[in-house]
């Protein structure tokens, strides 16, 4: 196995909770200069928007802002509907936003529909 293929992220889908600010950005940053399709989600909107649009411009990937608040359920619903309409493939979660006691991956997993081991989460 070649380590280029081993951390190859290129063309994979990736829901970063919490990837607008701080180390959820820079992990969402890493996944676009590598070619990921990065969704990123957090309360903050505005923050959403902007970081997708800075990060748009550094290379191979695209980020994609869709804002919700996990402590609602109908928002975790919405996020959910809204990834399912743009994406079929394979997602690959990383929980970030952790301030649950530990519960972001199980939560995350959850609102895509899936259980956590249908998705390969991240942390």
């Amino acid at each position: 196995m070649e380590i280029g293929s081993l951390f190859d992220v290129k063309d994979k889908v990736v829901l970063v909770t919490g990837g607008a600010k701080g180390i959820g950005r820079m992990i969402s940053e890493g996944f676009v200069r590598n070619g990921a399709r990065v969704y990123i989600s957090s309360r903050d909107a505005k923050a959403c928007e902007q970081a997708c649009e800075e990060m748009n411009k550094l290379g191979k990937g695209k980020a994609f802002a869709i804002p919700a608040n996990f402590y609602e359920e109908k928002e975790c619903k919405r996020l959910a509907e809204e990834l399912g309409k743009r994406e079929e493939s394979e997602l690959f979660l990383y929980p970030w936003a952790r301030r649950d006691g530990g519960e972001g991956r199980e939560r995350a997993a959850g609102v895509v529909g899936r259980s956590e081991s249908e998705c390969r989460a991240g942390c």
